[in-house]
């Protein structure tokens, strides 16, 4: 087997579970799960893993996840665990076991700090982790240590090259300002630069998240006009992408947004 040829395959796969395509990505990816290879089989277990957080099945997300760091800690693979770690504690806080998540994100940052990556790749790796920690303390309501970690999150970020990190780091911040009732911060954010930079990356699923982001900041700000726009770009951007997975988890949650605006 040609190992360059399947680690494209694998990140195409990935593109594809990116723009909210999750079961094509599973499918392509499952054919590697057993592979002898532990760098193929961690890969395409990991990112199952994302596929089945997307679509919000949490359980099965932390089997992938678990079976991942089991090989990686069996091989040695360092750099495998750091993103793993921070993959588990982004499944844990959505499934809201808030304790895990803490510790998953606590083993990543630790796991960064002990690599020998080359600063610029140091800082997309404690960019995306502090902020998915402060995304957690935004969830627990502990706003004070969420506004800390996204200071270190945003500051690591703009000192990377990696630039999907940031544009997720920065749409987490908006959505943490959305949550502490900052609004007129946060669509400054996302209708100034966050959402053309998500069509820009083709990123399906972090479009419609800034646009949904959009709308609810604009419905806090009370401008029930401007939120309908933003819920209505969403709803036409999720037919463009025309993704199972993008419209299940989008499409009713617009509707019922829309519904409650006069």
């Amino acid at each position: 087997m040609n190992k360059e040829l399947t680690l494209e395959e694998m990140h195409q796969a990935a593109m594809l579970r990116d723009a909210g395509r999750t079961s094509e990505a599973i499918a392509m990816l499952s054919t590697y799960i057993d592979n002898t290879d532990p760098e193929i089989a961690v890969n395409a277990l990991n990112s199952i893993g994302i596929c089945y957080l997307n679509e919000e099945r949490y359980d099965k997300a932390e089997d992938c996840y678990a079976q991942a760091y089991t090989i990686a800690v069996k091989n040695n693979m360092h750099d495998q665990l750091i993103g793993i770690a921070r993959d588990r504690g982004i499944n844990f806080k959505n499934w809201k076991k808030f304790s895990e998540s803490e510790s998953a994100f606590s083993n990543s940052i630790d796991l960064i700090k002990a690599s020998t990556f080359e600063s610029k790749e140091k800082d997309a790796l404690l960019g995306i982790t502090h902020s998915k920690l402060g995304l957690l303390y935004t969830d627990m309501e502990r706003f004070n240590e969420a506004e800390k970690e996204f200071g270190y999150a945003l500051a690591a970020a703009d000192s990377s090259d990696h630039k999907y990190w940031q544009l997720i780091t920065k749409l987490d911040y908006c959505s943490f300002l959305i949550k502490k009732g900052d609004f007129k911060l946060a669509i400054v954010l996302l209708d100034q630069g966050l959402i053309q930079e998500a069509k820009d990356q083709g990123k399906g699923y972090k479009l419609i998240e800034a646009q949904c982001m959009a709308g609810e900041a604009a419905v806090g700000l009370e401008s029930p006009k401007k939120a309908r726009e933003y819920y209505l770009q969403a709803q036409e951007t999720l037919k463009t992408f025309n993704s199972e997975a993008l419209t299940k988890r989008f499409g009713d949650a617009i509707v019922k947004k829309l519904s409650t605006l006069p």
